[in-house]
């Protein structure tokens, strides 16, 4: 690594900012944005190491991708804009340092497309002007970043049943956002790796936050959820959420004795207007294993673990045209109660279903 390189670019950015007459009257501002660059620079360097990239070229691209935050930006089209500002106030200074013009473009061009994936100028988007970007999205899930997220947002002052409903809502979204693509497999390991901490964050805030208003249910152990042809597999458990009125419930795959997924089951621990028109129990069948039986087996694995929860009866529903779901709503021993109308609040109105069959089990 160029460590002279490197020492004359930090020099460049520390100057810029202290020349620039908005950050002068923003310190808050200039003192966040220079550690950020250093954060974003540290990632990049990492990155580097792990791809065989030029490292001091990443570290320099890191430092430099937001130098454009030396001037104010009014509006969100200069916001969008301070990728290619950057770049632009960066070309300059890498010239003077001598570095080569095709590396002084490929830097210039991973710094330009950081923001809105756009150049003011044609360069080939490599993996190395790619980690600009991902080292600036990875640093967006530092520790630190929770507190201020939470803080920014108030999350103090909400009631409990918000900050019920922006945990919930923030767990999904860092679900959606871990499998992103990035440039390279160095920053994809990185990312996942920040994102992973979030989440285990923000389940944990949840069960917290699930702790201070009721006593959450005791799951039982369900290793002997099986029979001679087929077992279940645990995949989650679920605390109820009184706010969506959902109940606690028990998520699983099916598996052939071998090990072989085979489809899916839940089982929701309770009742409520909710269940009577969702059910208790829910089930899947992938296509290749369907006509065995299987999802009526893997019901009265279910009515095994209802009992232990001393339910005395369940409700499975299923669409009226659903031929299959009903032979397996038989076969499992449910006893038909009536064609139900699906009220318009309910999830399943809005996928354009208006009736079910309900079977009740008596445990």
């Amino acid at each position: 690594m160029n460590t002279e390189l490197i020492a004359k670019t930090e020099v460049f950015l520390k100057e810029t900012f202290a020349a620039s007459t908005y950050l002068e009257a923003n310190s808050a501002q200039r003192d966040y944005r220079l550690e950020h660059s250093y954060r974003v620079a540290n990632i990049a360097k990492t990155i580097a190491e792990a791809e065989g990239f030029d490292v001091s070229y990443a570290v320099i691209a890191g430092l430099l991708h937001d130098i454009a935050y030396c001037e104010e930006m009014a509006t969100r089209e200069d916001w969008k804009n301070h990728g290619r500002r950057s770049a632009a106030i960066a070309r300059p200074f890498l010239e003077e340092l001598g570095i080569p013009s095709q590396a002084v473009n490929e830097i210039c061009y991973g710094i330009a497309i950081h923001v809105d994936d756009e150049a003011d100028f044609e360069w080939e988007r490599t993996p190395f002007a790619e980690t600009v970007g991902d080292a600036d999205n990875i640093d967006r899930f530092d520790v630190y970043r929770i507190y201020e997220t939470l803080e920014y947002n108030k999350f103090s002052e909400m009631s409990l049943e918000n900050k019920k409903e922006t945990v919930a809502s923030t767990i999904e979204k860092l679900t959606r956002f871990r499998d992103m693509e990035l440039g390279t497999q160095a920053a994809k390991n990185l990312w996942q790796q920040r994102l992973d901490y979030y989440i285990d964050y923000y389940e944990r805030l949840r069960a917290q936050l699930d702790h201070s208003s009721s006593v959450p249910i005791l799951f039982y152990d369900t290793d002997d959820l099986r029979d001679q042809e087929i077992y279940l597999r645990l995949n989650r458990t679920c605390q109820a959420d009184p706010r969506r009125k959902w109940l606690p419930a028990y998520y699983f795959d099916i598996c052939l004795l071998g090990g072989e997924k085979i489809g899916y089951c839940d089982l929701r621990i309770g009742h409520n207007e909710k269940t009577y028109i969702g059910g208790n129990i829910g089930y899947g069948i992938d296509e290749a294993y369907r006509g065995n039986h299987y999802a009526a087996k893997a019901c009265r694995l279910l009515f095994k673990l209802a009992k232990k929860h001393r339910m005395e009866y369940l409700i499975i529903t299923c669409d009226p045209d659903n031929l299959p779901s009903v032979g397996t709503c038989k076969l499992a021993g449910g006893v038909f109660l009536e064609v139900a109308d699906i009220p318009e609040d309910n999830e399943m109105y809005a996928e354009g279903k208006r009736t079910v069959n309900v079977y009740r089990f008596d445990m």
